[in-house]
């Protein structure tokens, strides 16, 4: 059935359904979860990749990916710089783990780095050196939030 992803007890679910029953059933089980990151990562990667290419073609070059995780193939600063050698990015995440192993993907992109910062503290993330090292405030930044929404509550907003 088109739209629908079928778990590993053969359930049927359209995937906003089975998005928010990962996130907030506590009896989903390992196969489910695997169900819908192969059909919820590729979807959110082609998500991504189309939005930093309509960025660029609007003229803009600077990227601020909150929420991030690690970057992997295929993420923003791959995309932005296979178009555009000067484009540049912040990634941040909150995670220190991910921010170390992108620090460590990055490593020798000097128009690329990775923060350890909480995306509901702004000032921290646009007053970091790395990020005033990074972007032209000046110009303008596209702000990515892909897929990150659903971790903040409503005291967050």
């Amino acid at each position: 059935m088109k739209g629908y992803l079928t778990t590993c007890d053969g359930a049927q679910f359209e995937l906003p359904t089975l998005l928010k029953w990962e996130f907030s059933y506590t009896g989903s089980v390992p196969c489910d979860s695997f169900t819908l990151r192969c059909a919820y990562e590729p979807a959110m990667a082609e998500t991504l990749r189309r939005a930093v290419r309509f960025c660029q073609q609007q003229g803009i070059a600077q990227f601020l990916d909150l929420g991030s995780g690690v970057p992997t193939v295929g993420n923003v600063h791959e995309i932005a710089q296979q178009h555009d050698l000067a484009a540049r990015v912040v990634y941040v995440d909150i995670d220190p783990v991910a921010v170390a192993h992108s620090r460590r993907l990055l490593a020798g992109d000097d128009r690329a780095t990775a923060l350890r910062a909480d995306m509901r503290d702004p000032e921290s993330i646009l007053g970091h050196p790395d990020t005033r090292r990074l972007l032209g405030f000046d110009r303008p930044v596209a702000v990515l939030m892909v897929a990150v929404a659903h971790y903040l509550t409503d005291d967050d907003m």
